[in-house]
């Protein structure tokens, strides 16, 4: 046991030291405050009536109509299996709040993955402040890219594994250690991330079946290959309603095929015939000259917005006028003059984890350092984009799914894994015997190198550029404000330059007083990791500081309902139906969340009337709005597909202009077809004054008299814009055999929405012959189904986006219900796998402590 304890203690001490650091570079939190990035208002929006409905019923809703007309709510927000989820509570234990629990994982993380490696303890501790204080790592926490940030902080973890298995031949612990990264790299359904792991794992995997070849080891290398599947294979399980759904919607969003023919359009998301548009795909690409922000953190000044000194030029111009107003000026500058059309930092990975990234390449003698520098080239080339054109034309119409993701820049996560990763590989050589002549030679070349980059832009800032961006040009009118700007970003870069000079010589004066026995290997890797945090630590409070934090009051004041928002309940309320349903809704759940509008709650979870917010303009990403109503815009680059054409084509657009138009004139100006079709029941023209009522809504559900049957797609689309949708339906051809063709039509007839929850639409009808019924929701039929009275019906698609049913004569009761297998059945499927991982993870870990405290055998 004193033994168990010996050996535990620098892992013991590691886990608290994380602990430690995360609370005290995230401080705010201990004072009860939170960290919201736009992503995380974007989030809580699209989420509020899923949120609200899974709070209130202990249920999970997999469809919302919060946003877009109605969506699989798969795409905004995962439920997480019980199993899997006590997993993450248990690692989340100390480390509760959310920027606090990211950084400490993904060290965690890291240093597991140097452990498997061999590397010594002390000086994983190091490379885990590498990993994680990465400069993208704490610019992501800042946005609220959070699934991101989760499955980055777990991918360590998933190659620690494979390395267990394949190199130092502990098979079955090793997969065990892959399978749990993995499955819980997977859990927040970032794909991007995975694909990025997977483009690592095939490198690594290369590498490992070559080594094989030499080594002779082929059947070792089958049977821990073997090993690895079948445990990659349970991790995929264990997230199998989130992988099939995801499967299972692609086709159907903005991200599957084409629909439409092509014809001129406005285009918010591009596609091809499947797949993204590359030119949309790589709008975020790094610059080619710009990658030396990796190295010198401001090379191309930063964020898009950024704050100055008050030794600054622009400080000086502007506080000639007004001293006051120059310091509130220079908070808020264009710094950024790079070719990407914004950014909230740069992807710096440390001056000094890059001097010993090149320090292991001339230093390691292992031929793995070759597949590592090659994937990290690679994925520098993927980050160019556009800027490395036919290079990334051809992986990108050739590579399988990687035409899915947009912002190619993101492939530097990779460099960012590994430069931290081969750097400490190579400091854990010097604790063995060393060649000294070889240790001096790649010194030499490391510091030359680094150091030269370094003091070459101190000396010379000018040859980095103009230091002119595309954004300037707003800024034409005030020449002398952008000249001073121009200086600015030059002190910027000298700067940092000059910063990264000085840990470069840093760290190689700390890797020459080892070599001459002045300090020993515990005081180097504490130096290292001092340095490594005051590096990097230094440079994230650049993009995420305490003053980023608010108290949770004032972080949700976004979510205030406005005046608009409370005239829309007092419009709806009017309703007698409706009233009733808010009244007993009310009396069921007393303890509606106080942060929210009960009133506001109340109607979402009672009512299916869409509202359009045009209070910033026409905005589609706009995700706010969905917090409290349903909302026809919303933020996913994953809508369906027809949604998105009808933003695309314009003709959305168009009916809105027309609806302002007939608002501000009172002029019968065009139509508004798509609007009253969407049953857009309230716009939202000023937050401060009431909603405006649109008379023409069409309601939840209306009889058609005339049916206009057509050929493809594009007729489809066409001939919907052209009828009056009140009276009349477009189908396609396709559809004739579900015999809702020759009905007939009673002026008389009645449907109507009796009951709404966002999985279950009840509708009530009465008509004297059989008739077409339009319901205003999305077409969508991988997973709604239709019933009448109980019975299982098919349905149709109606005017392009829309869904219709063929009602009998006399009195019905109308269902659709939302049972998608590839959630109900991947959801019993995860749950159990979810249970056998954690179960293989248990034996594993005790068979690990029993060979770790077993009394050794004494020889006399």
């Amino acid at each position: 046991m004193k033994n168990l304890f010996k050996n535990s203690f620098p892992h013991i001490f590691a886990v608290v030291l994380f602990l430690v650091v995360s609370y005290v570079y995230f401080f705010p939190v201990i004072e009860g405050k939170v960290l919201q990035g736009t992503d995380n208002y974007t989030a809580k929006g699209m989420q509020g009536e899923i949120m609200a409905y899974t709070t209130l019923t202990g249920d999970y809703c997999a469809w919302t109509n919060g946003a877009f007309g109605g969506m699989p709510a798969y795409t905004i927000w995962v439920k997480k299996d019980a199993p899997l989820k006590m997993v993450e509570q248990v690692i989340h234990v100390f480390a509760k709040n959310g920027p606090v629990s990211y950084l400490f994982i993904a060290m965690l993380s890291f240093y597991i993955l140097l452990l498997c490696y061999g590397i010594n303890p002390w000086l994983s501790i190091a490379g885990s402040f590498a990993y994680a204080f990465s400069s993208y790592f704490i610019v992501i926490i800042g946005a609220g890219h959070i699934t991101k940030v989760i499955s980055l902080a777990y991918m360590p973890g998933v190659i620690a594994g494979i390395y267990l298995a394949y190199r130092r031949n502990k098979i079955l612990l090793g997969a065990g250690i892959m399978a749990l990264f993995l499955a819980l790299e997977i859990r927040p359904a970032h794909y991007q991330i995975i694909y990025y792991t997977l483009l690592v794992v095939i490198g690594l995997g290369i590498n490992y079946f070559i080594a094989a070849i030499r080594e002779k080891t082929l059947p070792q290398f089958g049977k821990a290959t073997a090993v690895l599947v079948v445990a990659a294979v349970l991790a995929c399980l264990t997230n199998i309603s989130s992988v099939w759904t995801t499967k299972e919607y692609t086709p159907f969003s903005a991200r599957g095929e084409k629909i439409l023919s092509e014809q001129q359009q406005q285009e918010s998301v591009r596609v091809k015939d499947e797949g993204l548009d590359f030119e949309y795909a790589t709008a975020w690409s790094y610059g080619i000259s710009e990658s030396l922000n990796l190295f010198i953190p401001n090379f191309k000044g930063g964020s898009s917005v950024g704050a100055l000194t008050e030794h600054s030029k622009v400080y000086k111009l502007f506080s000639q006028r007004n001293q006051n107003q120059a310091k509130q000026i220079i908070k808020q500058m264009p710094l950024y003059w790079g070719t990407q059309p914004s950014t909230e930092g740069p992807q710096y990975m440390g001056a000094l984890a890059l001097f010993l990234f090149v320090f292991a390449m001339f230093f390691v003698r292992s031929k793995e350092k070759w597949w590592i520098f090659g994937l990290s080239i690679f994925a520098l080339m993927l980050a160019w984009g556009d800027n490395f054109e036919t290079f990334n034309r051809f992986v990108f119409h050739y590579f399988p799914l990687y035409n899915k993701f947009r912002a190619v820049s993101t492939t530097l996560i990779i460099v960012q894994f590994f430069v931290p990763f081969l750097g400490i590989v190579a400091i854990n050589q010097l604790l063995d015997d060393y060649d000294k002549q070889n240790f001096v030679y790649s010194l030499k070349w490391a510091l030359g190198i680094t150091g030269g980059i370094a003091l070459l832009f101190v000396l010379l800032p000018g040859i980095a550029g103009s230091f002119s961006g595309p954004g300037d040009a707003r800024y034409a009118g005030n020449q002398a404000f952008v000249d001073a700007l121009m200086v600015d970003r030059k002190a910027l870069l000298r700067s940092d330059a000059l910063r990264s000079l000085l840990f470069v010589l840093a760290g190689a004066g700390a890797l020459w007083a080892y070599h001459l026995k002045k300090v020993n290997g515990v005081v180097l890797f504490g130096l290292l990791a001092i340095f490594m945090i005051l590096d990097l630590g230094v440079i994230g409070t650049r993009f995420v500081s305490h003053d980023d934090f608010k108290t949770v009051r004032n972080s949700n004041t976004a979510f205030v309902p406005s005046k608009a928002d409370m005239s829309i309940f007092g419009m709806e309320i009017r309703n007698p139906a409706v009233k009733e349903k808010v009244d007993k809704f009310r009396a069921d759940h007393p303890k509606i969340e106080k942060r929210q509008s009960p009133e506001l709650t109340a109607l979402n979870m009672t009512s299916n009337n869409r509202v359009l917010n045009l209070s910033e303009g026409i905005n589609f990403s706009d995700a706010l709005t969905s917090f409290y109503h349903k909302s026809i815009s919303g933020y996913s680059p994953a809508k369906l597909r027809r949604y998105q054409d009808l933003i695309d084509r314009g003709v959305l657009v168009k009916d809105i202009q027309n609806f302002v138009a007939r608002m501000q004139d009172k002029a019968n100006v065009g139509n508004t077809n798509i609007l009253n079709m969407l049953n857009t029941k309230y716009v939202i023209y000023n937050k401060e004054q009431p909603a405006y009522l649109n008379p023409d809504a069409l309601g939840n559900a209306w009889f058609v008299k005339n049916i206009k049957w057509v050929g493809d797609a594009n007729a489809e689309f066409e001939t919907m814009q052209a009828i009056d949708p009140r009276y009349e339906a477009v189908v396609h051809n396709g559809f004739k055999g579900l015999g809702v063709d020759n009905l007939g039509y009673d002026s008389t007839a009645v449907i109507h929405l009796v009951d709404y929850k966002p999985n279950l639409l009840s509708y009530s009808s009465v008509s004297k012959t059989d008739m077409l019924a339009v319901f205003s929701e999305m077409y969508y039929p991988a997973g709604w189904n239709a019933y009448i009275d109980g019975i299982k019906v098919d349905y149709c698609r109606v005017n392009y986006f829309l869904r219709g049913v063929k009602v009998p004569q006399g009195e019905h009761m109308i269902e659709f219900k939302f049972e998608p297998k590839s959630y109900l059945v991947g959801n019993s499927i995860g749950k159990w796998s979810s249970i056998v991982l954690i179960l293989m993870i248990l034996v594993l870990l005790g068979v690990y402590i029993k060979n770790s405290v077993e009394p050794q055998t004494i020889n006399h």
